[in-house]
């Protein structure tokens, strides 16, 4: 090829001469010369490239060539690549996906492509994710590429990872989204159902899989041939239920709820016409559609858009919530709520009306609002899935299962309920409703407010109006399940659930016949005609033909339906008008009455649903087969139980019940069978071989008339020779409950109230016929009118039905037992219903009683031979049988056989006195007294009676002779009496002995029902002894009751006096009784638990300051009722300790009651003593007004009688070791009260603890005693005392507050001694045996620090158990008896006296100090003046405590302490002695605190006056107020009352004196250490309280020697030193100064004692002239 000259080129393109060619001028060129066309964009890139970017795209000549050749390459690398292209374009779309352009970069570019041209050539892009042409990317690959890093090929695969990556996400929301634009709802509906299908068919396939590996193992799944496994093949049994099948059957019941909302949105959607012409495939096809929509709105979350969806807009009145309620766990924390609530509302006063409305109005706040049906569809799923998780909770916590297996069946038979409830209702609102209501337990017609009340009324209403005008809906078809076989316990209980299911919606389908059917209308109508009674005596008869109807076998039920259904008809009628009068009369809407009674049979088969399922736990497969069998059978005879149970008040019998039903039958064939020997005996021309057979032959022909309901042919049984007896109900009078409900209608009518109703009252009984015609079938209706009365109080009493189940049972079977010891069908019928009222009313008897007890004793004086001759074979039989051990029935039995062969032994007694012929002289005796001498015998008789120990045969013989007296004076005065009540009759011995029978047998009736009344709360063992008690007084003739009925008061006709002493002696008895058993204040019984024997006469001594001051109107009524309380229940523990150290082993309650009881009847008697006395003297008129005053009182709940029983306080007569050892527990008991209350202020804090009331704190301490008392009673002593250990780590360690016990100390002193004089033997000097001494006291003091325990309980009981040991030890020492037991008696008035001084002090270290104090007297002076200035130290700022908090001092009394009941008792008139003293004592250190506070301060004029004087000056004074005080106290008593300023003044001069005096004595002591006041004051507390410490110790040295007459006199002087404020002790302190001097100071310790001893004589004998005198007179207070 030639050579081509360029530049003529150039110059021939550059036709203008600009000395440059633009890029399209090449581009024409490049055309030119190769004949092909190259691409703008080459010239241009190639341009710039080879010029540069300043050339601003222009060629210049110098370039030109090159610019050729660039663009020349660029060419031939244009069709390379293109070919490459070509090669990657797999589909010849001519464009490349962005991996395969990477791909074809990187083999263009070689070695030089880097990431930074690709970037670049991806930034470019308008869509970088989209597919790659080759005119897009020629450019950059013809382009030299840019320096940048070598691209690795790890980094290149990654990049094209991450590209074919996103490619791929990018075609599939591609087709996502052309799917979603064909799709229609057609479409979706097809492929959910293919899903579906494709589901349903491999569950098959699973289920047929697991059946042939169940049934026929390994082998039938290896050769599955495709076929499911033989029907006839024996089902494996399941008796468990997995949480996958639970939370299973928990998704069908949501399932089938929405498919059933679904419905009503597709009608609303297509409109209800469309809907109706569509057919089952058409109507699946479109809920499906609207499904799948909200399933994808769940799914992604958007619930809130549940509205959006076909028919989903449509309005409702009502949210799921008021539709369904909450879930069964939120609905159970509401009902607490709403139980707290109550609880409040009526501490707050309000009614149960408000109360009500108030919970109603709360409940419908919280429902209320309205809906659509979109937001219920997403209230639904919410619901579910809060559900789900409750569920989930129950069953799984922490990877644990919490359900059970049989929770888990009871959970899985609930929901399957409720899977039919969903499915079969009428509409989703009643689908709705069923199932909420399912969810949860109901109850029958709820006191309380019910919020599922409500929704049964709704659901009972929409069911009605659904089936309204439409004939009754068929019975559905039986389970499937046809034998039961092979099944386990959870496909049974199922099955039973769904019989059960079936006949309650068969039993809702009668009743609503029933109150709109065709014959309702005119029952309704009937029943209006009748007012209420008729209307429930209509009912009684209905019911008792139903019973008859259902006693039959099945063939008669089936039989005869209409006559059971006419009698629920009637009775749907009656029941019908009786709840509309309830819901409020005309007024309520026909509809809204038939919706409650139907809302009432709903809710009786929520419950019948609930027992039945519980019922079922724990049976067998058999069990269940069979109780699913018995539901089948009720359903298809027509039982309608529950039916019956609302219109007509029946129920099923429960195996409880059966047993009490044969019980009470029993009863009454014992009285029919008294009729039949009746009937027997008086037809003479049977023989009497074939009596037996004829007795057999009557009851089985009655047995046979009643099983057939036939009462009318019973009256032939009796024959024509049986007398007829006076009508049933005439004889034995009503039964207890309607008795009951007649007397309280009584009160009501005559405006009178329980405790108005005295004996012998008159009220009309309802009309009996007087003579009976058919007497067995007057029993068979009074059976079955009692049998109905129990078991609706049974039925009533839910709560307490056991405990009436159990006692109703022993009563029953005691009545029987006394029918059959009866001998004639008169005295048993009375006697059973005579006791039938007792039970009802214990108060009195009406007139009608009266006369009937009057018959009874008539009917036993005839047979009284009969029974004489075989009474003690049948006694002693009794007594020898034994109920099986742990049978407390049977016990309850026996106990009340016992009781009723004693009443036996009591009649016989009774009738022998006034039968005995040998008792007509002391008749006669009786006949010479007037009225009032025979009264008065009698009380004494009574009193002496009551003294008598049974025990002893002597006592016996005496009570017999006592017995015999009381029935000489009371049958005179009984025959006076009746002569003076009917003067025109002839009153024989005989009618005066029926009387009194007559009497006696209702005494023993009212202590049957007593001790009856207490049974059921009495262990095995109390009922022995109580049966061991009542045979025991059997066998020795004790007569209780016979002497009741013989010493109470006669009325002659006149004055009523006696009569109302009388009722007021059975109120206070009544009374005391209450009091001791009311249990309402916990925390007072709580507190007198904890107590010891000194804190309860204590508590008791200042209760009956507290009842005075009530008595005198200071703290009224309510205030008089808490003393009184309080005191009850401490008398009641008192008395228990006292029982149990007595008896040695526990006593029970009643034990306790009967004792405190006695002492009541005590004091009663000497009450009416005292009355008969003063009846003379006053007139009976105006005692009877007293006495009526009395009974007004005790109405208010005041009593002086129970008042002196409940405060008395325990007499200890005698000082044994028991009483010792109660006392040192109590006085360590006084510490560990300390220690506990500091432990609670410490784990409170202070400052918490100090805003606590006192009532509050005790509630605390009391707590704490009690936890610790059950721990250490379980053995856990450890536990006990770490509970206050930790908080007490920081206490002062208990030997340093009470130093060694006096046993030690005795026990080094005498070691020290013997080493002393060992020493001294040896040749040691006195100087050198006191100092090794002393060093030995002080390593011996060193090591014992060492030693001292961490804990200072374990120190404590330490403590104790060396002074236990000690005082035991001491005790044995004594030689004589006589000096044994003034021993015992010191040390208990030491202890008791310890005791009380520690709970006085305010802290654990004072109390620990005072006790240490009382036991270290000989101890070393040191050391006890250490610890008496540390006490006067705590004593001191608790003080200061005290007036910071407002309290002040202490209130300065002059009532004297108590005198003892007993006047001859030693022990408590040292204890009282003592009392006075500690009184003093405390009045005394009172008293000079005061002083030191005001005249004894730093700043005071006093004070001043004495720093001006000097110390001789300042002793000079001191000792002519001393001189000056000792003249005042020569004075007489009134004297000294009046002049008690002089001492006053004394007293606040020389408290300044002696404060300067103890100063300059401390500084003096202790060189250069300067004292504040307190120093002072302490050391002067410190000073008197040493002076009290000698007075005690000398005056219980020998205390226990001294006589009554002179501890009288003792406690004289104490008093009166407290009442006239001498302050002996006050003033030996301030005017003599110094501390009191140790008996081996001052002589020896008899001189000491003759001193006090004359010291308490002079003022003894000053006392008895003073008194003599008429000076003054010592009064105490009288209990």
């Amino acid at each position: 090829m030639p050579e081509v000259d360029f530049d003529a080129v150039f110059d021939a393109l550059d036709l203008s001469r600009q000395g440059y060619l633009l890029p399209d001028q090449l581009q024409e060129f490049y055309l030119a010369l190769y004949y092909e066309q190259v691409d703008i964009r080459h010239a241009q890139a190639a341009v710039s490239q080879i010029c540069g970017a300043s050339a601003q795209g222009r060629c210049s000549k110098k370039h030109f060539v090159d610019v050729l050749m660039e663009l020349d390459r660029r060419k031939c690398l244009e069709e390379k690549v293109y070919w490459d292209f070509q090669a990657l374009d797999r589909d010849g779309s001519h464009r490349l996906r962005p991996n395969d352009a990477l791909l074809l970069f990187r083999a263009t570019h070689g070695e030089k492509f880097s990431f930074r041209t690709w970037n670049e050539f991806v930034a470019s892009r308008v869509d970088p994710e989209d597919d790659v042409c080759f005119d897009e990317m020629k450019m950059w690959l013809c382009m030299l590429p840019e320096e940048g890093d070598p691209c690795e090929e790890e980094e290149a695969q990654k990049e094209e990872e991450q590209l074919v990556n996103k490619r791929t996400q990018m075609d599939w929301e591609e087709r996502e989204e052309l799917l979603k634009l064909q799709e229609d709802d057609h479409t979706l509906a097809a492929e959910a159902r293919q899903q579906h299908q494709y589901q349903a068919e491999f569950k098959y396939h699973g289920r047929r899989k697991l059946n042939r590996w169940n049934k026929g193992g390994v082998e039938a799944v290896i050769f599955d041939d495709g076929t499911d496994w033989g029907e006839d093949t024996e089902r494996r049994a399941r008796d468990r239920v997995g949480v996958t099948e639970l939370l299973a059957a928990l998704d069908e019941k949501y399932r089938l709820l929405r498919e059933r909302l679904l419905e009503e949105m597709v009608k609303v959607n297509i409109g209800e016409g469309n809907w109706l012409s569509l057919s089952e495939s058409e109507r699946q096809e479109h809920v499906l559609q609207i499904q799948l929509k909200a399933d994808q709105l769940f799914q992604s979350k958007q619930l809130d858009q549940a509205p959006t969806l076909p028919g989903g807009g449509l309005p409702r009145d009502q949210n799921l919530r008021a539709l369904m309620g909450e879930i069964y766990d939120d609905q159970k924390k509401r009902q607490e709520d709403q139980m707290e609530q109550t609880k409040r509302f009526m501490e707050e006063g309000r009614s149960d009306e408000e109360i009500y409305q108030i919970l109603e109005n709360n409940y419908r706040d919280f429902i209320s609002g309205s809906t659509t049906t979109g937001e219920l569809l997403s209230d639904l799923q919410q619901r579910y899935e809060l559900e789900k998780s409750t569920l989930l909770g129950k069953l799984q916590a922490d990877g644990n299962l919490v359900l059970g297996v049989p929770e888990r069946i009871l959970a899985l038979v609930y929901l399957m309920r409720q899977h039919m409830c969903a499915r079969d209702e009428g509409s989703f609102d009643t689908a709705l409703l069923a199932t909420g209501i399912a969810e949860r337990f109901q109850t029958y017609r709820a006191q309380r407010y019910d919020s599922d009340r409500s929704r049964q009324e709704q659901l009972a209403a929409e069911r009605l109006r659904q089936r309204k005008g439409r004939r009754q809906a068929q019975v559905p078809e039986e389970d499937h399940v046809k034998s039961g076989k092979g099944l386990g316990v959870v496909d049974l209980q199922l099955a039973v659930g769904r019989e059960v299911t079936r006949k309650q919606a068969a039993e809702r389908e009668v009743l609503i016949q029933l109150v709109q059917g065709r014959e309702a209308a005119h029952a309704i109508k009937t029943a209006r005609k009748m007012s209420k009674d008729q209307r429930e005596e209509r009912l009684k008869e209905l019911r008792r033909r139903r019973n008859q109807w259902r006693a039959r076998g099945s063939e008669f039920k089936v039989s005869h339906r209409n006559a059971h259904r006419k009698i629920l008809q009637e009775a749907a009628g009656l029941y019908w008008e009786s709840r509309r009068d309830t819901l409020g009369g005309r007024s309520v809407q026909d509809s809204v009455v038939s919706a409650s009674v139907l809302a009432d049979v709903q809710q009786k088969q929520d419950m019948e649903w609930t027992n039945t399922l519980l019922g079922m736990q724990g049976k067998s497969a058999k069990e269940l087969n069979h109780h699913r069998k018995q539901e089948q059978r009720s359903c298809r005879e027509e039982w309608l139980d529950q039916l019956s149970a609302v219109v007509l008040g029946t129920f099923e019998l429960s195996d409880q019940e059966k047993v009490l039903y044969t019980a009470v039958e029993e009863k009454y064939d014992a009285l029919r069978e008294k009729l039949f020997v009746v009937s027997i005996l008086t037809n003479p021309s049977l023989p009497e071989e074939e009596r037996q057979h004829e007795l057999a032959r009557m009851k089985a022909k009655e047995q046979n008339l009643r099983r057939e309901a036939n009462t009318e042919d019973m009256a032939e049984l009796l024959g024509q020779h049986f007398k007829t007896p006076p009508g049933i109900m005439k004889l034995m009078g009503e039964l207890r409950l309607s008795f009951e409900k007649r007397v309280f209608r009584h009160l009501k009518d005559t405006g009178k109230t329980a405790a108005d109703l005295e004996d012998n009252f008159d009220m009309e009984e309802p009309t009996y016929p007087e003579m009976s015609a058919n007497p067995l079938a007057e029993l068979h209706e009074r059976f079955e009118e009692e049998m109905e009365l129990i078991l609706t109080l049974l039925h009533d009493s839910q709560d307490s039905h056991d405990a009436i189940y159990q006692s109703e049972l022993v009563w029953q079977r005691r009545e029987r037992h006394r029918v059959e010891k009866e001998g004639m069908f008169i005295p048993a019928a009375l006697i059973v219903g005579l006791a039938e009222r007792i039970r009802a009313w214990t108060s009195g008897r009406s007139v009608a009683d009266k006369a009937r007890y009057q018959s009874v004793a008539e009917e036993r004086m005839n047979h009284f031979a009969y029974e004489k001759n075989n009474l003690q074979e049948e006694l002693n039989a009794d007594d020898r049988r034994d109920p099986s051990e742990g049978d407390i029935v049977g016990w309850q039995q026996v106990v009340l056989r016992a009781l009723d062969n004693k009443h036996l032994a009591e009649r016989h007694l009774l009738l022998g006195l006034l039968g005995d012929e040998t008792s007509e002289e002391l008749r006669e005796v009786a006949r010479e007294m007037d009225s009032d001498e025979r009264r008065k015998r009698l009380v004494e008789v009574k009193m002496k009676k009551r003294k008598f120990d049974l025990e002893s045969e002597a006592s016996r013989d005496e009570n017999f002779s006592i017995l015999e007296e009381a029935a000489a004076i009371k049958s005179v005065s009984r025959k006076f009496r009746l002569e003076n009540q009917h003067p025109s009759r002839e009153i024989t011995h005989r009618y005066v002995t029926t009387t009194l029978l007559a009497d006696l047998h209702e005494e023993q009736d009212l202590e049957a029902q007593a001790v009856f009344a207490t049974l059921s709360s009495k262990s095995e063992a109390e009922l022995r002894r109580l049966r061991e008690q009542q045979t025991k007084l059997r066998q020795w003739n004790a007569g209780d009751n016979v002497l009741i009925i013989l010493t109470r008061f006669e009325d002659s006709g006149g004055s009523d006096l006696m009569r109302i002493l009388q009722r007021k002696h059975e109120k206070e008895r009544a009374f005391l009784s209450k009091l001791l058993q009311d249990h309402s204040r916990q925390d007072l019984w709580d507190a007198a638990t904890v107590m010891s024997s000194v804190q309860k006469q204590e508590r008791l001594l200042e209760l009956t300051t507290a009842l005075r001051t009530a008595e005198r109107g200071k703290g009224g009524t309510g205030e008089y009722k808490k003393v009184l309380q309080e005191a009850a229940i401490v008398k009641f523990h008192s008395r228990e300790s006292s029982l149990e150290k007595e008896k040695g082993v526990a006593v029970s309650d009643d034990d306790v009651v009967v004792s405190v009881l006695k002492d009541l009847y005590h004091e009663q008697d000497k009450d009416q003593k005292n009355v008969i006395e003063q009846s003379a003297v006053m007139g009976e008129p105006t005692l009877a007004g007293v006495q009526k005053q009395c009974l007004e009182l005790l109405k208010q709940g005041r009593s002086e009688n129970v008042s002196i029983v409940v405060l008395a306080p325990e007499v200890t007569k005698e000082a044994g070791q028991d009483e010792l050892i109660d006392a040192l527990e109590g006085k360590y008991d006084a510490l560990r009260d300390k220690l506990i209350a500091e432990a609670l202020a410490k784990q409170m804090g202070e400052a918490e603890w100090a805003l606590l009331s006192e009532q509050e704190r005790q509630a605390r301490l009391i707590k704490m005693k009690l936890e610790q008392r059950k721990l250490r009673q379980e053995g856990r002593q450890e536990e006990a005392d770490a509970i206050l250990a930790q908080l007490l780590k920081d206490q002062q360690n208990l030997e340093s507050l009470m130093g060694d016990t006096k046993a030690e100390q005795e026990r080094k002193l005498k070691e020290r001694l013997a080493r002393r004089r060992r020493r001294l033997e040896e040749g040691m000097s006195e100087e050198e045996a006191e100092q090794l001494e002393q060093e030995e006291i002080r390593q011996e003091e060193e090591e014992k620090r060492k030693q001292l325990s961490a804990n200072i309980l374990a120190d404590l009981e330490k403590r104790y158990e060396e002074e236990k040991e000690a005082l035991l030890a001491s005790l044995k020492t004594a030689d004589a008896q006589v000096d044994s037991e003034r021993k015992r008696q010191a040390e208990l008035t030491r202890l008791r006296l310890e005791q009380r001084r520690a709970r006085q002090e305010d802290n654990f270290e004072a109390a620990a100090i005072v006790m240490g104090l009382a036991q270290s007297s000989e101890a070393a002076k040191e050391k006890e003046r250490a610890r008496q200035e540390q006490l006067a130290r705590e004593r001191l700022e608790e003080r200061r405590r005290r007036r910071k908090e407002g309290q002040g001092r202490m209130e300065h009394t002059e009532e004297a302490v108590p005198v003892p009941e007993d006047e001859e008792d030693a022990l408590a008139w040292q204890e009282a002695v003592v009392r006075e003293m500690e009184k003093k004592h405390a009045e005394e250190r009172e008293k000079l605190v005061e002083l030191l506070q005001t005249e004894g301060a730093s700043g005071s004029s006093g004070q001043q006056k004495a720093q001006g004087v000097t110390e001789q000056d300042r002793q000079d004074r001191l000792f002519e107020l001393g001189e000056i005080r000792r003249d005042w106290r020569e004075q007489s008593s009134a004297e000294l009352s009046e002049t008690q300023d002089e001492q006053e003044e004394i007293f606040e001069e020389s408290t300044a004196l002696r404060v300067e005096c103890c100063l300059v004595a401390l500084q003096s002591a202790a060189e250069g250490k300067t004292f504040s006041d307190d120093d002072v004051h302490v050391s002067l507390l410190a000073d008197l309280q040493q002076h009290q410490d000698k007075e005690s110790h000398y005056l219980l040295q020998d205390l226990a020697a001294k006589t009554v007459a002179t501890l009288k006199q003792l406690k004289t002087v104490q008093y009166r030193a407290r009442a006239d404020r001498w302050y002996d002790n006050v003033a030996a302190v301030l005017l003599t100064g110094g501390r009191p001097k140790s008996p081996e100071e001052s002589g020896t310790e008899g001189e000491l004692v003759k001193a006090l001893e004359d010291k308490y004589d002079a003022l003894r004998d000053k006392l008895i002239m003073q008194v003599r005198g008429g000076i003054f007179c010592v009064s105490y207070p009288s209990y």
